[in-house]
């Protein structure tokens, strides 16, 4: 799959600031390590996203230690967001109904707008509010990491296709309409079958 956004991707060396759906996905592909080392940028995640963080969906148990391993590796980053997008955060979760978002996925938005940085968040809430109000900010889902070329590049198909299987079916990713070719293609249509949360993407 090729689009505007995943070249982006591919052509610069972005920050990217992840929400915890995304870390979830990526930690439900039982290979989290491979896959972020593949996109080689800097992946960081806002304290307060990384509070929500707190089950391994592969394993069931505790994220800590896996999270600590990526930490340790120098795949991933806990940051603090600084006082201006403070000012951010609070402005997205205080907006009135419908408009108000929920402490993690502000800390996403508001840490990666304030740095410069790309939003990977898969919510349409939220990235519907992004593209309302930060309209600079540049945002990316789970599937565009995984389906752009640095990862194909760096990891064999099958191995590739067992991740993302593996992410539907242990952390339920979201498969955006524009994904859902490109899914049934890696994955085949016997292991897709299988998979209750691309029966009920959009």
């Amino acid at each position: 799959m090729t689009s505007s956004r995943l070249s982006r991707l591919d052509n610069d060396d972005c920050t990217l600031v992840l929400d915890a759906s995304v870390v979830i996905n990526l930690l439900g592909t039982g290979n989290a390590s491979l896959l972020i080392r593949a996109l080689r940028r800097k992946c960081v995640v806002e304290q307060i996203t990384w509070r929500e963080v707190t089950r391994d969906p592969f394993t069931g148990k505790t994220a800590t230690e896996p999270l600590k391993a990526l930490v340790s590796a120098g795949l991933l980053e806990r940051e603090k967001m600084g006082t201006d997008a403070t000012s951010l955060f609070l402005d997205l979760t205080l907006a009135q109904a419908p408009d108000g978002l929920g402490d993690g996925e502000a800390a996403t938005l508001a840490h990666a707008a304030n740095s410069g940085a790309t939003a990977v968040i898969d919510e349409k809430k939220a990235i519907r509010i992004s593209a309302a109000k930060l309209p600079d900010l540049r945002t990316l889902s789970t599937l565009d990491l995984l389906s752009c070329s640095l990862v194909s590049d760096a990891v064999d198909r099958m191995t590739l296709a067992d991740a993302v299987c593996s992410a539907l079916m242990c952390a339920r990713m979201r498969v955006p309409g524009e994904f859902h070719k490109w899914v049934l293609e890696l994955i085949g249509k016997d292991r897709a079958s299988k998979c209750s949360s691309l029966s009920r993407s959009p």
